[in-house]
């Protein structure tokens, strides 16, 4: 129980990171380059997962070691096909949704939006994504 408590700590720590990168790049996105709102957030996600992945590979699951590239590629795609693919889905449908129809400041809505999916992302890294490699 501490072990998964300690992942879960240093998962969320390394959210926050990512969190923090999404939302300057969303600001960024939207008030200087000025970028619809939906693919200002699907290139901030994108972002932000690329840098949570090589952090959690790095950190939080540093004890499931991959051996290769390759690997580390396959991981990857496991990461965006599940935390990834719900994380832009819940970012775009909840921040669209937040935005047109509660009206609340794009930023305020995409930090809504991330809360919401939090612990699913979690239990899909833990359970699927950074589980030890087959060949270790």
């Amino acid at each position: 129980m501490i072990k998964i408590l300690r992942k879960w700590v240093r998962y969320n720590a390394i959210g926050l990171m990512g969190l923090g990168l999404q939302l300057i790049l969303l600001f960024l996105l939207t008030r200087f380059v000025h970028l619809n709102y939906f693919v200002a957030t699907l290139f901030a996600v994108q972002c932000a997962l690329i840098h949570n992945f090589l952090w959690h590979q790095r950190y939080t699951w540093k004890e499931n070691v991959v051996r290769s590239k390759k690997e580390s590629v396959m991981r990857f795609v496991r990461f965006n096909s599940s935390s990834g693919t719900l994380a832009i889905i819940s970012n775009l449908g909840f921040t669209a949704l937040l935005v047109q129809i509660v009206h609340l400041p794009l930023v305020v809505c995409n930090l809504m939006a991330i809360g919401i999916c939090n612990v699913a992302n979690f239990l899909f890294a833990n359970n699927f994504v950074f589980q030890p490699s087959n060949n270790a």
